[in-house]
């Protein structure tokens, strides 16, 4: 018991790292997302926005993420990774045996993160990754491939191609 616990806890860093990473990586490619670029036309107003024109544009995608919400709705929209590919990502939501999980781009990497339903196996969870492994292999031939599945809180197949 004391090992699966250990397990799930490592599980869920690996995960919550990848979140962070990903975060960090999208916001120090447009540069302005935060209103951390120095004295590059910055006027300090917190927003993250700069008042010059010609950087409107990279702050745009930025803030349609934190727009979303602010109709004092309380329905939380998940952040979308700008390097997701939305397709893939949709077909693997809408298995009837995962739970969660997206596919995204980074770097040289197509990655497929998801986590399956506590009912399925772990032969078919193992088979499940290999099935969205050949997939975006296929679409993405130039990449390696990474494909993680968690079942019951455990990492139980890791494929790359």
């Amino acid at each position: 018991m004391k090992n699966k616990k250990i397990k799930i806890f490592i599980c869920l860093i690996l995960i919550f790292s990848i979140a962070v990473i990903s975060a960090c990586t999208d916001k120090n490619n447009t540069g302005n997302d935060t209103g951390q670029n120095g004295a590059n036309n910055n006027t300090g107003n917190g927003t993250g926005q700069n008042d010059t024109n010609d950087n409107n544009n990279n702050n745009q995608n930025g803030l349609e993420d934190n727009e979303n919400n602010q109709d004092g709705n309380d329905e939380t929209v998940p952040p979308r990774n700008q390097d997701q590919d939305v397709d893939l990502t949709e077909k693997l939501l809408a298995d009837e045996e995962v739970l969660d999980g997206q596919i995204y781009l980074r770097e040289e990497w197509a990655i497929g993160a998801m986590t399956v339903k506590d009912e399925v196996s772990v032969e078919r969870a193992q088979e499940i990754a290999d099935e969205y492994a050949k997939q975006i292999k296929e679409k993405y031939p130039d990449k390696k491939v990474n494909v993680q599945v968690i079942l019951n809180g455990e990492n139980v197949a890791n494929i790359e191609i």
